[in-house]
């Protein structure tokens, strides 16, 4: 069965357009993510790993369907854990043109029916964290980043979204991906925001806070827009 939410263990989130059915959860060798947030994150998705990813799986007890990487982060008893499992492994030479996060992603692209929660991003190299959040937000399947401290979905025009927090976010930001972004609209936070136009050049939305227990509604009208969440090293 389709359905239009993202449920994260702090946050839910609405989309208006249904997602497609398939909800793969890939853990990839940035911040390791905690082992409760991680388990409840795991629970009805596809898990899949990325390399130093799989020591975050093995840890946390859960065996994962698919190993993307060239091997270079993951622990040697990680990686062997993979194979005692007889976990498929897309094994890829370290000299490439592409991450392997970005392999794994064109990988899940093959599946129509694909919508992604990445993990496992944030933290580590600012690079590999750049490489990743613009191919994520470019891609035509939707993906969210996310780990227990902090939550990153980019936002096209065709949906509007809406915010329910179980745990209430320290801080939630507008970011703008594309050069500008037009017709942005803000409900139910301390700075609401009605068409206004945010530009990349001088991104000035930032850390605004929910108004209450209302759930917090976003909308585009041209452009991507990251709808950016921060929780300070809460326990969830």
């Amino acid at each position: 069965m389709q359905s239009n939410l993202i449920k994260l263990p702090q946050v839910t989130i609405s989309l208006e357009r249904s997602l497609p059915k398939h909800q793969y959860l890939l853990i990839s060798g940035g911040r390791p993510p905690l082992k409760d947030w991680l388990r409840t994150a795991a629970k009805d998705r596809i898990i899949w790993c990325i390399d130093q990813g799989i020591d975050s799986c093995r840890s946390a007890g859960l065996v994962p369907e698919h190993l993307f990487g060239d091997g270079d982060s993951a622990s040697k008893e990680g990686w062997d854990w993979a194979v005692s499992q007889k976990i498929p492994i897309e094994k890829y030479k370290r000299e490439k043109d592409f991450t392997d996060t970005q392999l794994a992603l064109e990988y899940a692209s093959h599946d129509p029916e694909a919508m992604i929660v990445l993990t496992g991003c944030f933290g580590k190299r600012f690079d590999h964290l750049y490489s990743t959040f613009f191919s994520c937000s470019h891609s035509r399947m939707p993906i969210c980043l996310a780990d227990e401290q902090e939550v990153l979905f980019p936002l096209t025009p065709e949906n509007e979204l809406t915010i329910m927090p179980e745990h209430e976010p320290l801080a939630l930001s507008l970011l703008p991906i594309t050069g500008s972004c037009g017709g942005v609209n803000i409900s139910n936070v301390r700075w609401p925001l009605q068409n206004a136009k945010l530009c990349q050049t001088f991104p000035n939305a930032v850390s605004n806070l929910p108004n209450g227990d209302a759930p917090v509604k976003v909308s585009v009208s041209d452009g991507i827009l990251g709808i950016y969440m921060y929780w300070e090293n809460q326990s969830l």
